[in-house]
């Protein structure tokens, strides 16, 4: 009685293969309940009718280098969210990486929130560590960090989504994709 909940917020832990334990601690003395729901999911494997998608308005298209390939991300940061425009249903994957500076440690988390018009579809806690193979052109002074994944079910309709970095000192880059 008396109690009222936050929006539930989504944390995506990456795990490899193999048997694992999981621990969940509380920070410091919380006097407020927390409701916590654990869900295993294996990533789909991406059908053959993947299509790359353009932000409607962006900034910087950077490149990353992997394997002497040279891949494109958007750059996302606190101020400048990204669009995308989609026509539901559909499935959307984004793909991101954390930008490392210098005086940051070799692993770090971003948020990310996503929007449909003004409802939130979800926040995503991504933790995220610095690549040892890749690096971004024309960043020297910047890492990226090992890329990540979070999938959104996109529903039917005309969808204007909105990919934000909640996080006011992070900058992220992005690739978004469309299944079917």
């Amino acid at each position: 009685p008396n109690h009222y909940y936050t929006y539930s917020g989504n944390y995506f832990f990456n795990l490899s293969k193999g048997n694992h334990r999981i621990v969940l601690m509380p920070f410091g003395n919380n006097k407020y309940p927390v409701l916590v729901r654990l869900l295993k999911k294996d990533f789909e494997k991406p059908s053959s009718n993947r299509k790359e998608l353009v932000p409607m308005v962006f900034q910087t298209n950077r490149k990353v280098m992997i394997n002497e390939k040279a891949i494109s991300y958007y750059e996302l940061a606190n101020n400048r969210p990204l669009q995308i425009e989609l026509k539901g249903p559909k499935r959307l994957r984004i793909l991101s990486r954390l930008i490392f500076d210098e005086y940051m440690g070799i692993s770090d988390k971003y948020h990310l929130r996503i929007k449909s018009g003004k409802k939130v579809m979800g926040t995503y806690l991504i933790y995220s560590e610095r690549s040892s193979s890749s690096y971004i052109l024309d960043m020297e002074d910047k890492v990226p960090g090992k890329w990540r994944t979070c999938e959104i079910d996109i529903p039917n309709g005309n969808q204007l989504i909105t990919v934000e970095v909640v996080d006011k000192d992070k900058n992220v880059l992005t690739r978004f994709q469309e299944y079917q």
